[in-house]
């Protein structure tokens, strides 16, 4: 009696919260702590909430972060109420009681499988599978849905990865931000999922100071208080070893037929893999949905919007109809409209270069003079976050420049005001040419909107750890996130360019050392040359506002 009126209690906080379509019934039967055998002996533990609906469809959760976390709360019983059996399980060694050992992504496809031999054998299945759920979750459907075939019904990947070691080393440099919050969060599920949501929520401190720790091998123990062993081989296991292989399905892709829908977010450090999926079903012969919104990878927004994309569509197919929309939906900033289209990028993208100039400029025209700006990049007091792709739910996203930019380590070129609208959809990549005092150094690059009132808002970015640069100058290809946005008349297009990102991106040390182990920081002096370019994806409305 108390689990019902608790799950109705919560049934009501998540309609408000996620906004979603009235509930079908309030009348869920949960049933806790269900076992399932894997095919080597270890038993996965699940819960599973039924609602009093005929016939009902079936949506598979799997997840490590506890089954009475706000992630798996806010997919179970929205679900369940909509007349969804939904089946929540913690996959392997994580907390819930599982059996095994924790060791991220390594078993995800064939425990999904395991699972899925033994839902068909429930009698409350009825031959529909959905698969729902965001970031670690989305790579369990990935790895589940490449070898059932048409046993599932769908699947809905939201903030999702494909391959584990492109994820922790975007642009050659490791992901410290994600890695070590990650870690903190797995470690406090051991005591208490509900703890672990609350830190998430009102910030993780301790995780944060753990970031500056030097040699980055010993970041576990300070975030953690012990060594994690899977922390360990993220740092010191060679990119082409067998390790990473057994934590990537992108390559597979191509083999799953049911239908899919990819559900991402522009601030999101999963974007550029999610685009890397949908390209690769694409070119397989598939067609999934594709929709990318406003959000960040931490945000309630993303969530509730994720939940009624699925409820939405997910009962669309089980009822055998076909999306009331195109296959590409993405917000554009700028003029925040939804606009549909029929595949990503749109087909009449096209890109234009605009150059660095002299005396800080920025324009689509070759500048007639070459000249040369220099900054320092100090890895004791590193160029900070402000906004973009990072866990941190509260710094994510879109956020004011200016503190940021008045920085002495970063350099911005700006555009003069824009005639008319100029709007971009596709990917972005900056060429910069530069000399350093370090044969090896990071740079990022980050493209932003400068209004009217000389507000400087983050739109699109990108890291790279340069090797080999020697003694220079050398051009190096930094390949920004994605974007769809919409340059307003009167406003001015801005680039960045500093040493780093911290604490999303490890500092480059400048020793010369593997920055993974390195402890002596020695600062970096760059030098960027005019005539470094950023080429943007101008569509058919570049240069011109819509009628």
């Amino acid at each position: 009696m108390r689990a019902t009126l608790r799950n109705r209690l919560y049934g009501a906080m998540l309609d408000r919260l996620l906004r979603l379509p009235p509930a079908v019934t309030r009348d869920i039967r949960v049933t806790e702590g269900i076992r399932i055998g894997m095919l080597d002996g270890v038993d996965l533990v699940a819960d599973l909430y039924q609602p009093n609906v005929p016939d009902a469809p079936t949506v598979l959760a799997r997840t490590p972060y506890g089954r009475v976390g706000m992630v798996s709360r806010a997919l179970a019983i929205p679900y369940a109420q909509r007349g969804f059996n939904v089946l929540i399980q913690s996959v392997r060694g994580s907390h819930g009681g599982s059996g095994g050992v924790f060791d991220p992504f390594r078993h995800e496809e064939a425990d999904g499988l395991a699972t899925l031999d033994w839902i068909e054998k429930q009698s409350w299945y009825h031959g529909q599978l959905f698969l729902a759920g965001p970031s670690y979750l989305g790579y369990t459907q990935w790895a589940l849905a490449i070898g059932a075939d048409d046993r599932v019904s769908g699947l809905l990947p939201a903030v999702a990865l494909s391959d584990a070691r492109e994820l922790l080393y975007a642009g050659g440099g490791f992901f410290t931000g994600l890695a070590v919050q990650w870690i903190h969060r797995m470690t406090l599920l051991e005591r208490s999922a509900h703890l672990a949501d609350a830190v998430e929520v009102i910030g993780d401190r301790r995780a944060l100071r753990a970031m500056w720790t030097l040699p980055l091998t010993d970041a576990d123990r300070a975030a953690t208080g012990k060594h994690v062993d899977y922390y360990q081989r993220w740092l010191t296991t060679p990119a082409d070893a067998p390790y990473w292989s057994d934590r990537r399905v992108h390559d597979r892709l191509g083999r799953i037929t049911a239908p899919t829908h990819i559900f991402g977010c522009w601030y999101d450090f999963c974007l550029p893999q999610q685009i890397a999926d949908y390209r690769a079903m694409r070119a397989a012969g598939r067609d999934p949905l594709l929709t990318i919104g406003p959000w960040a990878h931490v945000d309630t927004e993303m969530m509730a919007a994720a939940v009624r994309e699925g409820l939405t569509w997910f009962g669309r197919l089980a009822r055998g109809e076909q999306p009331e929309r195109k296959r590409v939906r993405l917000f554009v900033g700028g003029i925040e409209q939804w606009r549909e289209f029929d595949a990503y990028p749109p087909g009449f993208v096209l890109g234009q270069q605009w150059y660095l100039h002299p005396s800080a400029g920025l324009a689509p025209t070759e500048p007639d003079t070459a000249a040369t700006r220099h900054f320092r990049y100090d890895p004791a007091d590193p160029t900070p976050d402000i906004g973009g792709a990072t866990l941190d739910g509260g710094r994510s996203g879109r956020k004011d420049q200016r503190e940021r930019e008045y920085r002495p380590d970063v350099l911005t070129y700006t555009g003069a005001p824009l005639e008319s609208d100029y709007e971009i959809i596709g990917p972005v990549r900056a060429d910069i040419t530069l000399r350093t005092s370090a044969s090896s150094a990071g740079l990022f690059v980050r493209l932003c909107d400068v209004d009217p009132t000389d507000r400087s808002t983050n739109v699109c970015d990108g890291y790279l750890h340069a090797t080999g640069l020697g003694d220079g100058p050398h051009t190096v290809t930094v390949d920004l996130w994605p974007t769809a946005y919409r340059f307003r008349a009167g406003h001015r297009p801005r680039l960045q360019i500093s040493g780093g990102s911290f604490p999303r991106f490890a500092r480059n040390t400048g020793s010369g050392e593997s920055p993974l182990t390195a402890v002596t920081l020695t600062p970096v002096d760059y030098e960027i040359h005019t005539g470094s370019t950023i080429t943007l994806p101008a569509n058919a409305y570049a240069h011109r506002a819509d009628p």
